[in-house]
């Protein structure tokens, strides 16, 4: 037997909430307390109004602030910093701490110059071989066919 939950009932709404405050329960667990088989608990959570509504409640339950991006909340800290420095460099000749503030600030809201390296850069490791005075040397040391030598082109005075 399958069928699509069309319209969320206040039972919906119940066993929302105990999802929310028990996120760990089985469908055995939610069915005991709901009266409904596990299977009939499975197609309630499945169905898109079910999960709709669940997103829509666990909207309304997170706080704006927490909701808010980090980069902003980044960028209104640097700005915050920003202004504190300059009304203690007004007032202070110690920009120790004003400049350590900024640097901290500035480097987590991305400003200033950015590294050819992206965040979390890869790092390369390449075995070279080691020097040789010519490359007859150094094909011996490393298998390699050498290199016909220019001969030496001397320069008149």
């Amino acid at each position: 037997m399958s069928y699509n939950v069309k319209k969320v009932s206040i039972t919906h709404d119940a066993i929302i909430d105990y999802v929310m405050t028990q996120p760990q329960a089985t469908y055995r667990e939610i069915a005991g307390q709901f009266d409904y088989t596990p299977e009939g608990i499975g197609i309630i959570v499945r169905s898109d109004s079910f999960k709709a509504r669940l997103e829509v409640r666990k909207a309304d339950l997170v706080d704006p602030i927490i909701r808010q991006s980090v980069e902003e909340r980044l960028t209104g800290l640097a700005h915050a910093s920003i202004d504190i420095l300059q009304r203690k460099l007004a007032t202070s000749d110690d920009p120790k701490l004003a400049l350590a503030t900024l640097d901290a600030t500035s480097r987590a809201a991305q400003y200033g110059a950015r590294s050819g390296v992206p965040a979390g850069g890869v790092t390369f490791v390449v075995q070279l071989p080691g020097p040789a005075s010519n490359s007859v040397e150094w094909a011996s040391k490393f298998g390699r066919a050498p290199i016909e030598e220019a001969p030496a082109i001397v320069l008149a005075a």
